[in-house]
């Protein structure tokens, strides 16, 4: 090589090395891990050592997890957490455990996710979890899984559980679950206590047999009972005998307790067929539940909250269905469909405004119930119906069959006997066998052998009035075939047998009519929401339901982002995730605004109503029980800080670069040099 040639390429060299390399595209930033994939095997990943915590970090792991459990390893007073997102590809696995291999710990998802979970056995006990046992399973969410068993105990998280059970925020989205007894969306079959709180059943089915329920398909084989709170089953499908959007069958023993509960979804069966609870054979406690899409059976005792009510004793606050009810045989109801013979249920301030159809004893709260003087009267108190209500024998705006009292309530749908004929009772509040107190009806009541604006036939009426027409009936009577009809009044010029006093319309209007009623439960209806006739104090106390709307803003939402509850009730805000991006909280607006809560934020519905008189103004248009919120992700974007390295550089130096995420920005020009000694021969 010349000389020449040497010192050339030597000058090259040094100009390239004080150049350094100048980027030409963008920096491009790092993106999340993807989810392990399970390949059909399992391995120890590292988390089962020692006596614990454990950890699990891929997707055979959990597998591992698994076959420990069903080897004879319980984790009692140990807890194992999730430390990844996985993706069980939709191969086949057995569940954590086996049958009579109970896992006793707890289980912490770290709001991960496991998706694509397919398990398929044909034995009892078929889910994630298998069995468990004085157990507990929190922060975890399923996304896709096929779950099937063709015996009893079958969902997607805890097949069966013995002693105490507590599942507190889990999500379960796109799961379709099948089996033969007792099958769940989360729970397939408990025994003794259950806590289940903030937990989630969206986009799925449920179908077996027997038993069917977005959350539980049965629990309350125990005197300990069973909870329910804040928890959600949307878009879904719910089918089979006993079948509840929340519950299928509570057995014989305890009480269950279900409260701040939505239900929007498509509930399907064969007999007890429920919104929230398919049968009800022990003690209740149901508050603050609201219930959309469609009931329906092909069997008896059909409601938008429960079925049936077998015989214990049980309470109804703040419920509301929005959902059709329809049944092709007896016992419709807006809220229960049927009451047994045992202690009568009180119902207090529960709405219906979905249309109720059945054959015999249909209601608009209540379809029927044996429920009699020897065990006291079932009360009915400050309820409405504005569905319209469609039956045979004895069918009310209310109550189709009573023996219960109703106080303080109002029917404005219509009231309809489906077919004229003999031997029944239609009435615009009770269809038979109650007696009413201080309610109203402005619904049409239509046909029927004895038909009554306030009551078809037998019990009291009190202090009511009627301002709808009762036609096309044998015996149609303005108020209804009562021996006992008390300071109560009609709309003068309406169809129908004379019975009470008569009112013009003037008169019915004026000031003074709510002090003939009583001025302590009825005010003047100044705002026209009732065509201006005397409505219930109660009633302008703003008892509405809400939808609330979650928008992630640019981030994608874990589970539902909609929810409905009623004023005063609770619904938890979604977990949510944007690429490069810091979730800052949710917000009243898509920019600015006021911040509501960070992660998990708990959001109630509705504002204070105000004091409790007539003063307040309320929408004409009767949509108060219509209310829409949205609140809003809002992110700021990472900033990354790049420093630069010389790399066996001699000389020079470049400042470090910040760059923001997806946002376009040149890396800093390189400032570093090396020099070379050249030696020339």
């Amino acid at each position: 090589m010349n000389k020449s040639f040497k010192k050339a390429l030597a000058l090259l060299l040094a100009v390239f090395m004080v150049v350094g390399f100048v980027p030409l595209a963008e920096l491009e930033l790092p993106t999340a891990s993807a989810a392990s994939t399970w390949g059909g095997s399992y391995s120890n990943d590292g988390g089962f050592y020692g006596s614990g915590p454990y950890y699990i970090s891929t997707a055979s792991g959990l597998a591992y997890f698994a076959n420990t459990v069903a080897n004879g390893t319980n984790y009692s007073g140990q807890t194992v957490y999730l430390m990844d997102d996985i993706n069980m590809a939709n191969i086949s696995f057995n569940g954590i455990g086996s049958y009579g291999k109970y896992f006793m710990g707890t289980f912490d998802g770290n709001n991960k996710t496991i998706s694509n979970l397919n398990i398929n056995i044909s034995d009892n006990r078929v889910a994630l979890f298998r069995n468990t046992e004085n157990a507990t399973i929190k922060n975890l969410s399923v996304n896709g899984a096929m779950i099937v068993g063709s015996k009893a105990g079958t969902a997607v998280i805890v097949g069966y559980s013995h002693l105490q059970l507590t599942v507190t925020n889990v999500r379960i989205s796109s799961a379709n679950v099948t089996g033969s007894n007792y099958t769940g969306g989360i729970i397939g079959e408990t025994d003794q206590k259950v806590f289940v709180t903030s937990c989630h059943f969206y986009s799925g089915t449920v179908k077996s047999s027997s038993a069917s329920g977005g959350i539980i398909g049965q629990t309350g084989k125990s005197s300990d009972g069973t909870e329910i709170k804040n928890c959600e089953v949307s878009g879904s499908t719910i089918s089979g005998t006993s079948t509840g959007g929340i519950v299928g069958n509570f057995n014989d023993d305890g009480t269950l307790t279900i409260m701040n509960t939505s239900v929007n979804a498509t509930v399907s069966g064969t007999s007890y067929t429920g919104g929230v609870v398919g049968r009800q054979a022990g003690h209740g406690t149901f508050s603050d539940l609201i219930v959309k899409g469609k009931v329906s059976s092909t069997g008896d005792d059909t409601g938008g909250i429960i079925g049936m009510i077998q015989d214990d004793e049980n309470t109804f606050t703040n419920c509301i269905n929005l959902a059709e009810v329809t049944t092709t045989s007896n016992c419709g109801g807006g809220i229960v469909g049927w009451g047994g013979s045992g202690s009568p249920s009180q119902f207090t301030r529960c709405f219906n405004y979905g249309n109720v159809t059945s054959r015999k004893y249909t209601g608009g709260i209540l379809g029927g119930c044996k429920w009699g003087s020897g065990s006291g009267y079932s009360n009915t108190t400050e309820c409405a119906n504005f569905g319209n209500i469609s039956g045979d024998n004895d069918t009310g705006g209310i109550i189709g069959k009573g023996y219960s009292k109703i106080i303080r309530c109002f029917n404005t749908g219509s009231v309809t006997r489906r077919t004229n004929g003999s031997n029944n009772c239609v009435g615009g509040v009770a269809g038979y066998n109650c007696d009413v107190e201080m309610s109203y009806n402005t619904g049409t009541v239509s046909y029927g052998e004895d038909a009554g604006g306030i009551l078809g036939n037998q019990g009291r009426v009190s202090y009511c009035y009627n301002s709808a027409s009762v036609v096309s009936a044998s015996n149609n009577r303005i108020i209804g075939n009562s021996s006992s009809i008390t300071g109560t009044y009609y709309l003068n010029g309406i169809s129908g047998t004379a019975q009470g006093t008569s009112k013009t319309q003037a008169e019915l209007r004026s000031s003074s009519m709510p002090g003939l009623l009583s001025s302590t439960y009825f005010c003047q209806d100044t705002w026209g929401i009732n065509s201006y006739y005397p409505i219930h104090q109660w009633w302008r106390n703003n008892y509405f339901y809400f939808n609330i709307n979650f928008n992630a803003n640019g981030g994608t939402a874990s589970g539902s982002t909609t929810g409905t509850r009623i004023y005063g009730s609770t619904i938890s805000a979604p977990s949510v995730s944007r690429t490069g991006y810091i979730f800052n909280g949710w917000y009243t607006a898509a920019s600015g605004g006021t911040r509501i809560g960070g992660a998990g934020a708990t959001v109630t519905a509705g504002t204070t109503a105000g004091s409790n008189t007539c003063a307040l103004s309320l929408d004409k248009n009767n949509n108060r029980a219509n209310g829409n919120v949205t609140y809003y992700a809002h992110w700021t974007p990472i900033t990354y800080t790049v420093a630069y390295s010389g790399n066996g550089a001699t000389g020079g130096s470049t400042a470090s670069s910040s760059h923001t995420y997806d946002v376009a920005k040149a890396l800093t020009a390189n400032g570093f040099n090396r020099t070379y000694g050249v030696t020339y021969n």
